[in-house]
């Protein structure tokens, strides 16, 4: 299983590696972390997504998150369902609707071919019958 990857709204990609909400807090911010910065023994610092007050590109650590007592999933497994920020996408989800519209497109190109082929049938047939002489491209 891997992480999550999502789409700003300028289109950069960015790997979601960590994600906390305040939920019980008075904050109701949330995090969502795409890269380790700096690590050591008393705390581990990411740089991410902030949504709260203001929602911008930030830093904060894991110290910080656990005091105010937000929940913190940092694993592929528990990432796996968790919704990115308003206005960004989920780049599996993004290919997906492309693949699906690429299909109906297929679809229509497809059944559009068998029209115009059973057309060309069609007037062949009644060429046929008054004995002209016509050539398909």
């Amino acid at each position: 299983m891997e992480y999550p990857i999502f789409l700003s709204p300028d289109g950069q990609e960015y790997k979601c590696i960590l994600y906390a909400a305040d939920i019980l807090g008075m904050s109701g911010c949330e995090w969502f972390g795409f890269e380790i910065v700096e690590t050591t023994s008393k705390d581990t610092l990411y740089y991410g997504w902030v949504v709260g007050l203001e929602n911008s590109l930030g830093y904060f650590g894991v110290n910080e998150l656990e005091e105010m007592g937000a929940f913190i999933y940092d694993t592929p497994i528990q990432l796996t369902d968790i919704i990115p920020p308003a206005g960004w996408i989920l780049k599996e989800s993004i290919f997906g609707i492309i693949n699906e519209i690429k299909n109906e497109i297929d679809f229509a190109m497809f059944d559009e071919m068998l029209r115009i082929e059973e057309n060309k049938k069609m007037i062949d047939n009644a060429i046929q019958k008054t004995g002209e002489n016509f050539l398909w491209n």
